[in-house]
């Protein structure tokens, strides 16, 4: 009997005589009052999948061993509950749908003369699976009050002894719910019988290396086999029939394994065992050859998509069915993950583990998916696999720095996108050890992208092919913390009316995007690198809606970094900026914003970093004569008004030093939604003072216009 074969009820009687429950094995417990929950949960599952309501059902593996003692005798280690209640749920539509002869056909063994489903636990439940399995029975009218067990045992083939059994009780229980269940159904004996819509799958112990004493004793601690047990049996058997099948089996064990084991210790991957991450990795990687099979996510089938978003989450238990159904990890696709594990527990192979770990993480996300993808990629192009060494060492570095830069700069966040790059990665795989000549010269399409990145690669290309010099320096400024690969801009800084970019002036424009680029300066409560920009220009990129921001310093994905600093770095006007910064940069900075000739709202920010503290979410919106500071994304959040804020803290800290004395009170006031912001001071009489259309408004606390007093004013007009 194969290994792990697909099997319904009587498709595993058909390869074997007698499925026999042992006297090892505890009373049937599907039946009883406590299992309720779970009796529901298993006969609403089983009916959504008769009823074609819901996709098949998968009822996991069952274990056992067979015997040849004239009959071919399975007996049942795992699985009981299960089976038992499959045989019950089989005779009960039989007497339903009018088939209780085809059954009887089906599970009497006429040679012998005794039922192929029997209980060994003791002589009254086998006599009661012997008795179901000859004798027919009606089953209750619709208004009839009576229930089917009580029927049963007023049959005359029922014995009065029986009820003491546990098993034949629970089995009366189960058969009622069944009727419940079922009762209005009609024409699913067929369906059970002839489709495999509720299946399991069969693993024979023995030829799995495991003795029934060993599995007792695991069962009687409560430790059934694992999934990756079960993952791992199926795996056997799908390539039991090829030439490599020794070799991959026994890596499964033994060397395969122990990578695992050393990720699993390193806790790096959320604490799993190692099995589970061994699943994981199959997992991924029939994500990967998903991806690689449909034509586009938006163009795949809606089963396409949903195997897709199964596997990407995929952890623990899947059923097995649904790799067969998919098409996924065929003895070829298998093959190709040998190919894989080999090369990540050898020694060269060890640099990537770091990756691996990082996909199989639980909160891995579709950037660490790819980077794994594209070490899957190269490993399986057929070219790669030709090369000595030293070439394989020179194409896997080329390879490595331009997918690297690809992933890390194309925005990849959704199923669409991620499936578009791994076909791209796919695609360029081909051209794995010619990787240079193809993006300098025809490089195929977009390859899912982003299209300036894979042009900046392009470019890069052509330097590399041309000067080896050009290694080092690409080296240095891609491996910028913030850049991450994104260096087009610097090109750009270095290129001189139409000639090709300058080593020097590259080598020198990035020293100076080094020094001033750093963590330190980016997350400055002081907000230097953002003041030194505008007392130069409006650097200001757009937002969402309306919005500009200052820069969020978050590097954590290309959204993050395109969507605030890279537009600033690749804008035209960057250049000054660098120009202006000498080797002592906190000096330069300071030197930009002290002699600023920013004029507006500009030189007010400038001037005062405290503006730039109330945006909460670095936001503001600009108008033709001031700038509104944020505290959150909408104007439906409180905001403030630069030129009035800006004089706000101005008079507070000189109300601290005593130079408004007459001044009492200080505040502002921040608004949302349409109201204008403003500040109100109270002396000798209260005002309100705004700054709207490029001009200062004052009222008396009644509504009144008023003059500002006079060293307000004086204050005010540094403000204008």
């Amino acid at each position: 009997m194969s290994q792990g074969k697909l099997h319904t009820f009587f498709g595993l009687l058909e390869d074997v005589d007698v499925i026999e429950i042992p006297v090892i094995q505890r009373d049937y417990a599907q039946g009883r009052t406590e299992a309720g929950d779970i009796r529901e949960s298993f006969l609403s599952a089983i009916a959504g999948a008769l009823k074609k309501e819901n996709p098949p059902l998968d009822l996991d593996f069952v274990y056992g061993s067979v015997a040849q003692d004239g009959l071919r005798t399975l007996s049942v280690l795992d699985g009981q509950q299960r089976l038992t209640t499959l045989f019950l749920l089989h005779r009960y539509l039989a007497a339903l749908d009018g088939k209780f002869e085809d059954f009887r056909e089906r599970a009497w063994i006429k040679e012998v003369e005794r039922t192929g489903f029997a209980y060994s636990t003791r002589p009254s439940a086998a006599e009661f699976f012997e008795a179901l399995t000859v004798n027919d029975f009606n089953i209750p009218g619709v208004h009839e009050e009576a229930t089917l067990s009580a029927l049963i045992v007023d049959s005359k083939w029922f014995f009065d002894a029986w009820r003491r059994d546990p098993t034949v009780r629970s089995s009366l229980v189960m058969l009622d719910a069944i009727d419940v269940k079922f009762r209005k159904t009609e024409g699913l004996y067929q369906t059970l019988v002839e489709e495999q819509r509720v299946t399991f799958h069969y693993l024979d112990l023995h030829d799995f290396g495991l003795s029934d004493d060993l599995y007792i004793k695991m069962n009687a601690r409560g430790k059934a086999l694992t999934p990756f047990e079960n993952f791992k049996a199926w795996i056997v058997e799908k390539v039991a029939d090829e030439a490599w099948s020794d070799d991959f089996t026994a890596k499964l064990d033994q060397q395969w394994v122990d990578l695992f084991w050393t990720l699993a210790g390193r806790n790096g991957a959320g604490g799993e065992s190692f099995d589970d991450l061994f699943l994981r990795f199959f997992y991924i990687s029939a994500y990967f050859q998903t991806c690689q099979r449909v034509s586009g996510y938006w163009n795949a089938t809606n089963d396409d998509r949903s195997w897709l978003l199964r596997l990407r989450d995929a952890r623990g238990y899947c059923p097995l069915r649904e790799f067969d159904a998919n098409g996924s990890l065929m003895p070829a696709q298998l093959a190709e993950i040998g190919v894989v594990l080999d090369y990540l527990v050898s020694d060269r192979g060890a640099r990537f583990v770091h990756i691996l770990q990082r996909a199989l993480a639980s909160r891995a996300d579709y950037y660490d998916l790819l980077r794994l993808y594209a070490v899957v990629a190269f490993l399986l192009s057929p070219d790669v696999q030709k090369l000595d060494e030293a070439a394989h060492e020179m194409c896997l570095h080329r390879w490595s720095r331009v997918t690297k830069n690809l992933i890390q700069n194309t925005r990849i966040d959704e199923p669409s996108t991620a499936v578009s790059a791994i076909k791209g990665l796919t695609t360029l795989a081909k051209h794995a050890t010619s990787l240079y000549e193809t993006l300098a010269g025809d490089a195929p399409g977009s390859l899912g992208f982003n299209r300036s990145q894979i042009e900046e690669e392009r470019q890069k290309a052509a330097l590399l092919l041309k000067d080896d010099e050009w290694s080092n320096l690409l080296d240095e400024a891609e491996s910028h913390w913030y850049l991450q690969g994104r260096v087009g801009f610097l090109l750009k800084l270095s290129t001189t009316d139409s000639s090709a970019p300058g080593k020097e002036q590259f080598q020198k424009y990035t020293a100076v995007v080094k020094r001033v680029l750093t963590q330190d300066i980016l997350v400055s409560q002081e907000f230097v690198l953002q003041r030194a920009l505008l007392s130069l220009y409006d650097f200001l990129p757009a937002s969402t809606g309306d919005n500009h921001t200052f820069c969020v310093p978050n590097a954590t994905s290309y959204r993050d970094r395109q969507e605030n600093w890279l537009p600033v770095f690749e804008d035209s006007r960057f250049r000054e900026f660098l120009d202006a910064i000498g080797d002592d940069v906190p000096t330069s900075l300071r030197q930009l914003i002290d002699n600023s000739t920013a004029t507006g709202w500009r030189s007010l920010m400038v001037r005062d970093p405290g503006l730039f503290g109330y945006c909460g979410m670095r936001l503001v919106r600009k108008s033709a004569d001031s700038v509104l500071l944020l505290s959150k994304v909408r104007l439906s959040g409180y905001f403030a008004e630069s030129h009035s804020y800006a004089l706000y803290l101005e008079l507070r800290r000189q109300q601290m030093t005593g130079e408004l004395a007459d001044i009492k009170q200080i505040s502002y006031r921040a608004v949302y939604g349409d109201d204008y912001p403003g500040l109100y001071i109270k002396s000798d009489t209260d005002y309100w003072i705004v700054f709207r259309r490029d001009k200062w408004s004052c009222w008396r606390s009644g509504g009144e216009p008023a003059e500002m007093p006079e060293p307000i004013a004086q204050i005010a007009a540094r403000f204008s």
